[in-house]
């Protein structure tokens, strides 16, 4: 779940600041160009809500 939660956080921020990373510190670094492009930002967090909802439910 923690994975989810820091692809929503990101997906969200309006700033997407590096705080001093360099490369391929973090695992949003190594998302896809595609994922990391605010054009597709709704979409992806209607899916990450769906993804939410089936892990609620699975542990419920």
């Amino acid at each position: 779940m923690s994975n989810l939660l820091e692809l929503k956080r990101f997906l969200q921020a309006d700033l997407r600041e590096r705080h001093g990373l360099v490369g391929n510190g973090s695992t949003i670094s190594r998302l896809p160009l595609w994922i990391k492009l605010g054009k597709n930002r709704e979409k992806l967090l209607k899916l990450v809500a769906k993804l939410e909802k089936i892990y609620q439910s699975s542990i419920e």
